[in-house]
C-alpha cells in the first residue's frame, strides 16, 4: 500500500475513545443498539447497549511523542465496535502526514502507510474531556 502525502485533507477520523490511549479509530456505521450481548475491547457489551462500528489506528509513537501520526492495521483493517459513552470528540477531519526535510526510515515507511495526523487542538479538547470526566466520576 504506498500513498504520498499531499496535503490534502486525508481520512475522516470521527472518534475519538478514551479508554485506550494507544490508538484511535474511525467510524464505519452509525450508532446502534445490540440486540444480543458480544465481546469487545472494553468486555462484554450488554443488550441495548448503544455502539458504534469503527477501524482501530494505531499510534506510530509512543504516547507521550508530540508527533500524533496514526496508520490502519495491515493487510486487513481490525474493526471494533465503540460503546459510544466512551467517545470523547466526533466529527472531526485529520490530514495525510507529511515528511520533513531530513525524515527518518520509520516516518518514510508511515507516510507510505498513508499515516494520518491527529490535530493538536483535538488531542488536547480530548484529554480535557477525558479530565472533566474523571473529576465526575
Amino acid at each position: 500500500m504506498c500513498g504520498k502525502s499531499s496535503g490534502t485533507l486525508g481520512p475522516h477520523l470521527d472518534l475519538l475513545v478514551g479508554h485506550m490511549w494507544t490508538g484511535r479509530r474511525k467510524i464505519r456505521g452509525v450508532r446502534r443498539a445490540l440486540t444480543a450481548s458480544e465481546p469487545s475491547d472494553w468486555g462484554l457489551l450488554d443488550t441495548g447497549t448503544q455502539v458504534v462500528d469503527a477501524e482501530y489506528y494505531f499510534l506510530c509513537y509512543r504516547p507521550g511523542n508530540p508527533a500524533r501520526w496514526y496508520v490502519a492495521a495491515q493487510p486487513a483493517p481490525r474493526l471494533v465496535k465503540v460503546p459510544t459513552h466512551l467517545l470523547l470528540r466526533v466529527g472531526f477531519r485529520m490530514q495525510l502526514a507529511q515528511l520533513g526535510r531530513a525524515p527518518s526510515k520509520q516516518q518514510r515507511q508511515h507516510v507510505q502507510r498513508n499515516a494520518i495526523v491527529l490535530p493538536i487542538e483535538e488531542h488536547q479538547a480530548a484529554v480535557a474531556e477525558l479530565q472533566r470526566r474523571r473529576g465526575r466520576s
